[in-house]
């Protein structure tokens, strides 16, 4: 199909058309009298382009939703979503801002937005795909906290030289994510949101979510404890992303340095440890997975 041909099917300019093929999104086949001769699959991919555009992807990021997949795409909507979620928070303070002129104010709050953005998008970046979306969901709810002392400041330099510069996921655990983002959204953001909820219900109230949920966790430990988990992908996935949070830094540098930085996420580790104390003492220091490294 010529080009003529393809702005009709695609609803694009001639001038967009060469554009892709200059950006190489888009490969047609040169004929001999110097055409673009465009196949069927390269017209699909020119509509996907166009969507994708319009929905005011970038470039990269729209080579990206095409090479990448769901996967890819979802951390995309993620990235986009985050991008929202600032631009309200920034209107919220220009809207402050014309109420009380507050500017030294106004100046922390955006300070409080610039940080919580860029810590969430070195974490999407750090840890790309499913574990990565829920790693931001959940510490998302600690990173407004305002910067007060140079500890904090220097706690803030530590988590991101840490996420720059952190090594790479295991190919087996970043597979098994891949796999994960395969399942409905919905069905994934529900599954993200309710493991965030039951980890703050844990270090909000430990004694009642110990005595509200004793038989799941005593049925929780014997299925972990058996031969079908042991050998199953997700105890192994578990273990190999255990290896990796102790080995990167993840637990010795990144962890405490976001201690440091957040009052309330101190307080929420110094909760989960309380809880963990509270369930060895109750199931015995065997308890699969009482310790927590979220």
């Amino acid at each position: 199909m010529l080009i003529g041909d393809v702005c009709q099917c695609t609803g694009l300019t001639r001038k967009a058309i060469r554009y892709y093929v200059d950006q190489r999104l888009i490969a047609p086949t040169a004929l001999p009298n110097g055409y673009l001769d465009f196949d069927e699959a390269a017209v699909e991919r020119l509509k996907q382009i166009n969507v994708l555009r319009r929905l005011g992807l970038s470039v990269a990021d729209t080579r990206r939703a095409l090479d990448g997949g769901v996967s890819a795409l979802r951390d995309i909507c993620a990235q986009h979503q985050l991008a929202a979620q600032a631009r309200q928070q920034r209107e919220a303070i220009l809207a402050r801002l014309a109420q009380d002129m507050d500017y030294a104010a106004a100046s922390r709050a955006l300070d409080c937005v610039n940080r919580r953005a860029t810590l969430s998008e070195k974490l999407l970046d750090a840890f790309p795909g499913y574990f990565g979306r829920f790693l931001c969901m959940h510490f998302g709810a600690f990173l407004s906290d305002e910067l007060k002392t140079d500890d904090q400041r220097a706690a803030y330099a530590e988590v991101i030289s840490f996420l720059d510069g952190m090594p790479d996921i295991p190919r087996e655990v970043q597979q098994y994510f891949e796999q994960l983002d395969a399942l409905p959204q919905d069905m994934i953001s529900d599954v993200q949101q309710a493991a965030a909820t039951a980890l703050r219900a844990v270090a909000e109230s430990p004694e009642r979510y110990l005595s509200d949920n004793a038989e799941l966790i005593a049925q929780y430990m014997e299925y972990a404890k058996s031969p079908e988990h042991l050998a199953s992908t997700e105890y192994r996935i578990k273990q190999a992303l255990g290896d990796f949070c102790r080995t990167s830094g993840y637990n010795d540098v990144f962890i405490p340095a976001l201690m440091r930085l957040s009052p309330s996420y101190a307080q929420y580790k110094r909760e989960l440890e309380r809880t963990n104390l509270a369930l060895i003492e109750r199931f015995g220091p065997d308890l699969p997975g009482a310790s927590s490294d979220t």
